[in-house]
Formats: structure tokens, sequence, C-alpha cells
């Protein structure tokens, strides 16, 4: 080979070398820009930084748990009050990682069997059924990490703080006394706080969204699955109840906030209110029953047994006297749910006995009206329905306890209180005092 062949080869292997070094760095370029653009910064929260691809992934969460797969311009419009909850959460972790507390592989499995069962997903595929929704696992991961992890913040460090005295429990239980006999409402809230005009509108569209995604899902038909409302108070309620669907149990007029409580007595039960504006931010509320101090609610659970006396088919009038005055009859001659259920033994009529714990709103009417207000351990009147005739009698209330007289009750409501305003108050802080740099 002469040296001018030796020069070319040389040449040629040289911008060969050059081509495939362009060719490499270029086909490298091309992915870790598009990992740039998933990784661009959308918040920086002391140390730690909150991704866009962080933000859509929870925006997507939130699109299948609220049903917005298809209202984009709504989420957009709820993105300040979503990367605000994400800026939240990860205050909640580091706070919990300065106090040293932790979250086990255990805590975070039985969460996610919780969420399984609350949305009618198979057990164990929690991660799968995101995914095929786009949804990351580090999603919800995240997010039950922060809420395990403040729940025991407040457990540890603030719940030894609140000591409600006797003298305030029994002031709290004069005032109780002069609603006796007024009404009270099993109540359920999602709740958004506004700390500035800056939050006003965000919270606002978000919380009406909420409100709207819930009163659509109570007229759709019945599933197994929990009712949306309780899945998006777990989404985006602030209050203390925010894990337990917002639950804030049976309450009465001068409990809660002003605003608030102008609005339940309008309210009819099972209504789902627009967003109500008091002076720490907006409630939506989900009346879900009312009674009299003392009385039975329809959500509450009643201990029944039952005699049935049956009546043939196309039973005459004749039929059903006879079987209304031994069912009569029968009931005054028993007293106890000990009696009533031997004498449905020995009787041996079908669907008589005890009959367990049952909800009232599950019973019919009829039934309802006849053992709402009925003494425990007496017989009622005998009802009659397509079944028969029926002998009703109440064995336990384990739902009902006047607070008029339920130190314990009055004591534990007070302590709520207290726990809700300190936790809102310390995450206020944490907010305060933290670095938080919002670059969208």
């Amino acid at each position: 080979m002469t040296g001018l062949d030796q020069n070319n080869v040389h040449n040629l292997r040289k911008h060969m070398r050059f081509f495939l070094l362009v060719a490499f760095l270029t086909a490298l370029a091309f992915p870790t820009a598009q990992a740039a653009e998933s990784q661009r910064i959308a918040a920086v929260v002391n140390e730690d930084a909150i991704s866009d691809f962080d933000l859509e992934a929870r925006m997507r969460l939130i699109a299948y748990t609220a049903n917005l797969r298809g209202s984009q311009e709504i989420l957009r419009r709820m993105m300040p009050e979503i990367l605000r909850a994400l800026i939240d959460e990860k205050l909640k972790i580091q706070e919990a990682a300065r106090l040293e507390i932790t979250i086990d592989d255990e805590e975070m499995e039985a969460a996610k069997r919780r969420i399984e069962s609350r949305n009618g997903i198979p057990d164990g595929s929690l991660n799968d059924t995101l995914a095929t929704e786009g949804i990351p696992a580090s999603t919800v991961t995240s997010q039950i990490r922060a809420a395990l992890a403040w729940e025991k913040i407040v457990r540890r460090r603030l719940y030894p703080r609140i000591n409600v005295s006797k003298d305030e429990v029994d002031e709290q239980m004069v005032r109780l006394q002069q609603f006796e006999g007024a009404p009270e409402y099993l109540v359920s809230e999602i709740f958004l706080e506004v700390e500035n005009q800056d939050h006003e509108d965000a919270a606002y569209q978000t919380i009406k969204r909420a409100s709207d995604e819930a009163r659509a899902d109570l007229k759709a038909p019945e599933s197994e699955v929990e009712p949306k409302f309780l899945r998006l108070a777990r989404q985006f309620s602030q209050g203390v109840t925010a894990l337990s669907g917002g639950d804030l149990g049976w309450v009465r007029q001068g409990q809660l906030k002003p605003a608030v409580d102008q609005a339940l007595p309008q309210m009819e039960v099972g209504a789902i209110s627009d967003p109500i504006r008091s002076e720490e931010g907006y409630h939506v509320l989900w009346l879900r029953d009312r009674r009299k101090i003392g009385e039975t609610g329809e959500m509450d659970t009643i201990s029944l047994s039952q005699i049935l006396f049956p009546l043939p088919p196309n039973a005459g009038p004749n039929d059903v006297d006879a079987a209304m005055t031994r069912a009569r009859n029968e009931g005054a001659s028993v007293s106890g749910c000990v009696a009533m259920n031997r004498l449905a033994e020995v009787l041996g009529t079908p669907m008589s006995g005890n009959l367990g714990t049952v909800e009232i709103g599950q019973l019919t009417p009829k039934l309802r009206d006849a053992v709402k207000d009925l003494p425990i351990g007496v017989a009622s009147e005998p009802i009659q329905s397509e079944a028969g005739v029926h002998l009703m009698m109440v064995c336990d209330r384990p739902d009902v306890t006047s607070p008029v007289n339920d130190r314990h009750q009055v004591q534990l409501n007070l302590t709520m209180e207290k726990l809700d305003l300190l936790s809102r108050r310390y995450l206020r802080d944490l907010r305060r005092t933290a670095f938080v740099d919002i670059r969208l």
C-alpha cells in the first residue's frame, strides 16, 4: 500500500470515529432532553424538589379519583391547589424525618389494602389498576406516607398537649342542656383552608368541583364502592378528619363555624352543599342524617328481634285480623329479647328470632317507624307487610348516646376541636418557616 493510500485510510478512519461520536452523542441528547422536560422543577420545598412529572402524576390521580379524565381545563384551574397539597405533603414528610418518625412496610401495605377495599379494587392489584390509568405507584405511595406520617405527628406531638378540664366539660354540658330535644346532624365535611387572598380562587374552584362530583355520584346507581364524597375528602380535605373521609359525627347548632351552622338546618338528609365560606376557608357538607338529641337516626344501628306470622297467599281480611290479634296477644306476653327469641323458637315461624344489628335506614318505612322510638325490650304493635304480620322488639341501641348526659362524648368532642385547631396551626407554622420556591 502506498503512502497516499495509507493517509486516505487514516483520514477515513478518523472521520468515521468522528461521525460515530456525533451519532452517539445525538442519541444520548434526545432522551436526556425528554427526561429533562419531565423533570423540570415545579417547586422547591426546603431541600426537596417537586417536579412537573410529580404534579402531572398527581393530577392524573385526581382525575381518576374524581372522574375528571375529560376535564383538563378544570384540572388546570385546580393546579395551584394541587401543587399546594404536594408542598404540604413534602413538609409533613420532612417534619416526620426531623422527629425520627418512620412508616414501616406493614403500615403502608395495610393502607393500600384499605384503598383497594374502598374503591372496589381486587386485593393486591392497586399498582396494576393505577398503571392502566398512567399513574405511577410512587404517586399514591408518597401520598399515603405523608398522611400516615402526619397522623403520627399529630398523635405524638399534639395530642399530649391537649388538656380538657373538668370545668370545660361541665360548661359544655350546661350549654348542651339548652339544646335537649333540638335537632342534631350527622355530617361529613371537605375543608380547604384559605390563608390569603392569593389562594381564594384556586381553593374555591377545587372545592366547587369536588362538591359537584360528589353530588353527581349520589345520583348514580348504588355500587359496592364507597361514596365518592369520602374519597374526595381523603384526597382534598385539610381538616383533621380527612383520613376518616371527613366524618364529623353528630353535631349540633353552635358546634361548627357560624356560616356552617346556618346552612345545616336548610339542608335535606342526603344532600351535599355548595361551598360555604367561613373565616378560615371553604367547607362542603354532606348531611347524612338528622335526629333530635336522644332519638335514633336512619344511619344509626339497632339490634332487633322479630316474630313473623306468615299470611297465606291471597289472604283475606279475616286472615289478616286473625294474625294481627295473635301477634298482639303474643307481644303482650313477652318482655325482653331473651323471652322474644325463646318464643320465636317455640312458634317455629320463618324469619323469626334474633335479627342482629341492622341500620335503621335499611328497614322498610313501616318497620322503621315502628322501631325508631320503641323502648328497649318492649314488643311493638303488629305491623303488616307482604310477608305477613311482624312483631318487633329493640334489643339495643348502640349508637344512641345523648351528649347531654355523656361526659366522655363531650370530652372527646372538645378534644377533637382542639386537635383540629392545633394541627392546622402546626402546618401553617411549617409553611411559614419553610423555604418554598414555586416555579410554575
